[in-house]
């Protein structure tokens, strides 16, 4: 009784499929499921289990190495045979590693049913190998992965001191792979200059002897660095022997860390102390450690201060607000806070001053102390005291005098006005306003004088002074005064401002007067007058100060939104230089005080880099002598981040008091520096691996080229030899022969036929391959109406609308490129023969660097999701009982355009035609033969 099997047939040909079931139903039962495509494959693995798969190895639209790599992802253990009508080793060698259990030649089917139960025992066997190896292996992959996985590094020493085995961690610390390491001595990886090698070796002794050893370890890698290490060593078993573990703990970064602590101490100190701002340290319970600076504003030397506590020097009526403060840095409600307050002075006197505090805590974020930064502010606070007493006194006069004061722009009519202005509208101070709105609350006969007086201010910079009457925005009627002054820049005016008053109460006075006592009006009038243009003086002097004010603190918000630090620098007539204006985000850039620099800008020469420092000395002399602008990239020490790249940008300026200026911008470029060097390294780097690549491609190609000619020489012997025991079998024994045989010695020359093709096609793609390109000047028009004329002999009765554009002539060798056209020319005719009327388009396009050349059919298409096969060689989309060739034609219209420089790709869909493409680079060649 036969052994039942259940068999999945990946095969396209059915007389192949009906000679390998043949072969298996002398030894089994067969239940055969036959597919040829990947998704009859894939639904047909999934929805059952074969006992064993066997596949062609090439199919149209689905290889038989496509096929295995599915059955490895779904099912590891199904039996895979690969058959072929190829004789090609290479080509079985790369089954087998691919995973396949036997690889057959249709012309050796003998070999099958062996093939298959050896496949199928083994498919047994290792499941029950699988099941037994099950436990071991998973304890095995579990103390593997902790050996190879560890961050530590792990060795292995024998009794001699040999490494026997090592893990990832300890090839990447020393730098030596596992066959460079193993069986060497213990002391290949020992800084000998900086250990003691006998003592050491007396510790793996002990260790071996069953005392566990730990010590530090000076460890030098493969490429000479030399880093200290904590070794830890313990006896163990490996295989049956005594050996040591020796555990390794690269301590480089705590050394460093170590170091740099140490350092950065003593940095601390230098600038607490050096400090042109005061510091002070203050503990958690409130004693003080000051410097100089500090000290000096109040009075005292620093150990006169040193150890106290803070609140001794604390203006009384600050005191609590001080306390509250320091409270919400040591409840961690924040780790920094800036205030103002007072201290008072040695001599009974006290000081303003502006104090930043950050706090700075352990681990588990326990406060250890604080850090103040004071800045003395005192004459600052006098000056803004002053400064709001004018203010209020200037408010108070435009109150008492009803005068305001305005503003519009006369491009846009976008305008401001004062608060006593707006009250004298009877309109919300805070309203925006423009001068249209202004303009509307006049009527008549004021009305056409201000717009009058406005148009010759803007048009011709003349001012004007009128008295009109308007209507407020509570309908209440006001005389007013307005008084407008253009200010011109550019020789244009950019804006219109003025004085504006309440002079309604004059006015009704005006009227009720005499006319008798005209003389005394007019003398009232001029005197009222003169008091405007007084009080105009002051408002214009007052809005002068206002503008200041505004242009400063736009200047402060900009910088506060700038990308680094914007700054002025100043070299007066004696030489010195100065900032006369810095913004603060210098101090971060720069690791110093802004206010500091402001006083001092020489400080910034001890911050440069010492290869950089002479260059800068260098291109600041040049810009200075010639005035010019100065642009430079280098180096500083930070005090905090130590090394950082800037770039400054200045513009050469003027300013009163200054020989030179420059006004500019300061920027930290360290990140962008460091991003260009990994971008550079990478570049080389890609560049390295390009080059071996391109020389990998082309051995490869060579060795493909001369395979596939020697191959398609050698297969014509036997081909010859064939097709002549065919025809002598015909022609002797024709009448003999029953009906089958005819039938297959029949479909042995139709094979043959077939063979013949294919050898003929793979000859022309390795001589185009080979063939050296003859460029010359080609008419592209010529070559297409050739190739239609060759075309058109198949065309019978067809019919074949032709779209030909007017194309380019190109650089090119004439043969080759008529050989693509006359692949595109057939093929668009072959795949539109089932069409009534056939419609075939050529154009071209011309790019700035190629010329993009198209042929476009209404033909059956294809399904781009095959799309990467279609420039394949021997492959092919469609039925070969449909359309005959042999598929190799569009790989010879790749190679081609290849050689050329250009490229090749093609668009289509299923049913409604395709459109290929090719490009021919745009260029202009020295040496070629004209045609």
């Amino acid at each position: 009784m036969k052994d039942y099997l259940k068999l999945l047939l990946v095969e396209d040909n059915a007389d192949d499929a009906k000679l390998l079931s043949y072969q298996l139903r002398k030894r089994y039962d067969l239940e055969i499921k036959t597919v040829d495509t990947k998704e009859e494959y894939l639904n047909e693995l999934q929805s059952s289990a074969p006992d064993i798969i066997i596949s062609d190895y090439s199919l149209p639209k689905f290889t038989g190495m496509d096929a295995l790599k599915i059955r490895l992802d779904l099912s590891r253990l199904t039996p895979f045979i690969l058959v072929t009508g190829a004789t090609n080793e290479d080509t079985a060698v790369e089954c087998m590693k691919a995973g396949a259990d036997d690889y057959i030649i249709k012309e050796h089917l003998e070999r099958l049913l062996p093939a298959v139960e050896s496949a199928i025992r083994k498919m047994e066997n290792q499941k029950s190998k699988n099941e037994a190896l099950e436990d071991l292996k998973e304890s095995e992959d579990t103390l593997s992965n902790i050996f190879n996985n560890s961050m530590v590094a792990i060795a292995v020493l024998d009794a001699k001191g040999k490494f026997q085995e090592i893990n990832q961690a300890c090839i990447s610390a020393y730098g030596y792979e596992r066959p460079e390491i193993v069986g060497m001595h213990w002391s290949l990886i020992a800084a000998g200059e900086q250990n003691d090698l006998e003592e050491l070796e007396k510790l793996r002794k002990l260790a071996i002897g069953g005392s566990p050893q730990n010590f530090e370890f000076r460890a030098r890698r493969k490429n000479g660095e030399i880093f200290p290490q904590i070794i830890n060593i313990v006896q163990g078993k490996y295989r049956g022997k005594d050996v040591v573990f020796a555990y390794a703990i690269d301590i480089t970064d705590r050394k460093r860390a170590e170091k740099e602590l140490e350092v950065s101490e003593k940095k601390y100190r230098l600038i607490f102390e050096s400090a042109n701002v005061g510091k002070t340290i203050i503990s958690v319970n409130g004693e003080l450690d000051v410097n100089n600076a500090f000290a000096a504003m109040l009075g005292y030397l620093p150990e006169e201060i040193n150890g106290k506590n803070w609140k001794e020097f604390a203006f009384p009526e600050d005191m609590v607000f001080i306390e509250e403060t320091l409270e919400t840095l040591y409840n961690g409600k924040a780790s920094d806070v800036r205030i103002v307050n007072r201290y008072l002075k040695k001599d009974g006197s006290y000081i303003w001053a502006d104090v930043s505090y950050a706090v700075h805590s352990d681990e588990k974020n326990k406060p250890l102390f604080l850090i103040s930064t004071v800045l003395d502010i005192t004459s600052q606070r006098e000056s803004e005291e002053k400064l709001k007493y004018q203010h209020e006194m200037l408010k108070l006069m435009g109150e008492v005098a009803k005068i305001g004061a305005w503003e519009f722009d006369p491009k846009t009519g976008a305008g401001t006005w004062s608060e006593e202005t707006a009250n004298i509208h009877e309109v919300d101070p805070s309203e925006a306003t423009n001068m249209p709105r202004g303009v509307s609350f006049y009527e008549d006969e004021s009305r056409i004088k201000i717009e009058e007086a406005i148009k010759t201010a803007i048009s011709s910079a003349v001012g004007y002074d009128l008295e009109l009457e308007m209507t407020t925005a509570k309908n209440n009627k006001k005389w007013v005064r307005t008084i407008g002054k253009p200010v011109v820049s550019g020789g244009k005016v950019v804006k219109v401002r003025g004085s504006f008053q309440d002079i309604t109460e004059k006015k009704q006075t005006e009227m009720k007067l005499n006319k008798a006592i005209a003389d005394t009006q007019r003398l009232l009038i001029l005197a009222e007058k003169s008091r405007g243009a007084l009080l105009s003086v002051i408002e214009d002097q007052k809005q002068t100060e206002n503008e200041l004010r505004a242009e400063k603190a736009k200047l402060a918000k900009i910088a506060e939104t700038v990308p680094g630090a914007i700054a002025a620098y100043c070299i007066k007539e004696d030489g010195s230089a100065y900032f006369p204006y810095l913004s603060p985000t210098i101090g971060e850039i720069y690791g110093i005080n802004y206010t500091t620099l402001m006083k001092d800008s020489s400080i910034l020469w001890d911050l440069y880099h010492p290869d950089d420092l002479e260059r800068v000395r260098e291109e600041i002399s040049e810009a200075t002598r010639t005035h010019s602008p100065w642009r430079s990239e280098y180096r500083i020490i930070h005090p905090q981040k130590g090394e950082v790249w800037i770039e400054a940008r200045f513009l050469p300026g003027k300013e009163a008091n200054c020989r030179n200026v420059w006004f500019g911008i300061i920027l930290d470029i360290t990140q962008r520096k460091r991003i260009e060097n990994e971008i550079k390294e990478l570049n080389e780097e890609l560049e390295h691996k390009v080059q071996e690549r391109t020389a990998q491609l082309l051995a490869t190609n060579k060795e493909l080229e001369a395979f596939s000619y020697s191959v398609s020489h050698d297969l014509r012997a036997p081909l010859r030899h064939i097709n002549g025991f065919v025809d002598l079998i015909n022609d002797q024994f024709n009448e003999e022969l029953p009906e089958k045989a005819k039938f297959y010695f029949n479909c042995i020359e139709e094979s043959s036929e077939q063979m013949g093709l294919l050898i003929d096609a793979l000859l022309t793609f390795s001589r185009t391959g080979r063939k050296e390109l003859k460029l010359s000047v080609v008419s592209m028009n010529e070559l297409v109406r050739v190739s239609i004329e060759k075309a058109s002999r198949e065309l019978k009765d067809r019919k074949v609308n032709w779209e030909i554009s007017n194309l380019p002539d190109v650089s090119a060798d004439t043969v080759l490129m008529g050989s693509v056209w006359d692949n595109l020319i057939s093929n668009a005719v072959k795949f539109t023969r089932r069409n009534k009327i056939t419609y075939i388009k050529i154009n071209c396009v011309l790019d700035k660097k190629e010329c993009i050349f198209s042929i476009k059919d209404n033909g059956i298409g294809f399904d781009m999701k095959f799309a990467g096969k279609l420039f394949g060689v021997f492959q092919r989309l469609h039925n070969q009982n449909d359309f005959e060739g042999v598929g190799i034609g569009l790989a010879n219209v790749q190679r081609i355009v290849q050689k050329h420089g250009g490229r090749v790709w093609a668009v289509s869909e299923k049913g409604k035609g395709a459109e290929f493409f090719f490009t021919l680079p745009i260029e202009v060649r020295e040496n070629y033969e004209p045609v």
